[in-house]
């Protein structure tokens, strides 16, 4: 019998060796695995701060767009309009609206127009008067207004003052179709 136990234990503390040996490599192959996983989280971390930065700089930006645009409002505001109760398009707006031949298109978009201003709860002139300015420099892009930037673009004027006076009649044509909108 002591045969076979000297022949065994060889063979055993061999197979043992050659276990710790797998696992050491096992290890070795985890080991590089964390690394990676590692870097590659750091690098995550690193475009997530970048990212992050960039949508500061982004809303920065963008704040000082809106002031811009709301400047630019007010000045075409002033050139499109006439301080009035209830304001009034001035001698330029009205020249431009009918070079553009706007008498001719208002008929088409307005009902279309008119719609969107229905659910917004207009209980006055003003509401209704806002809400016309705030819908139509949101739907400047629309397909509804194609035929209108065809005509500005043909007669060379400008499609932000344009805008800019619309909503005047699209407001007067509302307030006429819902008497019941206080006026006054």
């Amino acid at each position: 019998m002591i045969h076979w136990i000297q022949f065994i234990i060889p063979i055993l503390s061999g197979s043992t060796f050659l276990g710790f040996v797998g696992m050491i490599y096992k290890l070795g192959k985890y080991s590089q695995l964390f690394d990676f996983l590692k870097q590659t989280v750091n690098k995550q971390e690193a475009m997530i701060h970048t990212a992050t930065s960039d949508i500061i700089i982004l809303k920065t930006l963008d704040k000082r767009i809106i002031r811009l645009e709301n400047i630019w409002d007010e000045k075409l505001k002033n050139v499109m309009t006439q301080k009035n109760s209830p304001l009034t398009l001035t001698p330029y707006a009205e020249k431009v609206l009918k070079e553009i031949r706007f008498d001719m298109i208002f008929p088409k978009i307005k009902n279309d127009l008119a719609k969107e201003l229905e659910g917004n709860n207009l209980r006055t002139a003003y509401d209704v008067q806002e809400m016309a300015r705030f819908i139509v420099r949101q739907k400047r892009d629309d397909v509804i207004f194609d035929e209108l930037k065809t005509e500005v673009y043909k007669t060379g004027n400008n499609f932000d003052e344009v805008i800019a006076a619309i909503y005047i009649p699209l407001r007067d044509y509302y307030l006429e179709t819902h008497p019941e909108i206080i006026k006054n």
